[in-house]
């Protein structure tokens, strides 16, 4: 057969030979994957710290842990003396009860209640103060234990001394004299520190040194559209009762003097 021209991208040569696969004919077998065991590596622990070994000034150091005072031993002559620090400090949150229902708790300090020194075990106990005269740090001077504090927590204390020294600086705020009268300044709640006996019409209303309420004031009923007329009387109102503990304030006529401007200045 002759090839037929004119088919753009055609090609009908069918006296070509054409290689024909049999799909059923076996295929070559791969070789075979060779699996490795990985062989896990060891690690080496290594210490963090360095043994203990004898001093001949057995000391420790004081670490920030949790806002907590912890002390680690520098040596094995302080992390014996420890266990029994250690365990005395445990007793003061674990009184003994008696039979007759009394606390009994254990003193470590002879001028320091186990309250107080149970505060001590925070850390921000050390702020503002010496270690040498802290209760921490005089327990382990007892013991012969020489006290170190670590840098973190010595830096720790350096920022709270400087953050509380400016929390406690006053903000001074510029004078403001008020040159109104008193009968201008006074409010429904103020209490007023009577400094003279204050008579009028030889009647005695308020007593030197006691300390009276202020119940209503002539400026009520400024607020929009209010037309109550009962509080613009131009009267303050102030109870005639000294006060003092367990003391009833009433708005009765009889135990409240109507201030006017025209009685003066108090």
């Amino acid at each position: 057969m002759k090839k037929v021209e004119g088919q753009t991208g055609l090609n009908f040569d069918f006296d070509e030979e054409v290689d024909v696969t049999d799909d059923n004919q076996p295929v070559a077998a791969l070789p075979p994957v060779l699996f490795e065991q990985v062989v896990k590596a060891k690690k080496v622990h290594k210490p963090s710290a360095p043994p203990l070994s004898i001093s001949e000034s057995p000391s420790v150091t004081l670490h920030k842990g949790g806002g907590k005072i912890v002390i680690t031993p520098d040596d094995i002559q302080a992390a014996v003396a420890l266990l029994e620090i250690r365990e005395r400090i445990a007793q003061l949150a674990n009184p003994i009860m008696t039979i007759d229902r009394q606390t009994l708790r254990m003193q470590l300090l002879p001028d320091v209640t186990p309250d107080d020194f149970a505060k001590a075990t925070r850390a921000w106990s050390l702020v503002g103060k010496k270690v040498e005269e802290h209760p921490m740090g005089r327990l382990l001077a007892r013991y012969g234990l020489k006290v170190n504090v670590s840098p973190s927590l010595g830096n720790w204390i350096k920022k709270e001394e400087k953050r509380l020294a400016k929390e406690l600086t006053p903000f001074l705020l510029p004078d403001f004299k008020d040159e109104r009268t008193l009968f201008e300044k006074v409010e429904a709640g103020m209490v007023l520190n009577c400094i003279k006996d204050f008579i009028v019409d030889k009647v005695h209303i308020f007593s030197k040194g006691q300390r009276y309420q202020v119940v209503d004031t002539a400026r009520g009923g400024e607020s929009g559209n209010n037309t109550d007329k009962e509080h613009e009387d131009g009267l303050v109102k102030i109870s005639k009762t000294p006060i003092s503990p367990g003391c009833k304030i009433t708005l009765a006529e009889d135990t409240v003097f109507p201030w006017t401007v025209f009685h003066g200045e108090m």
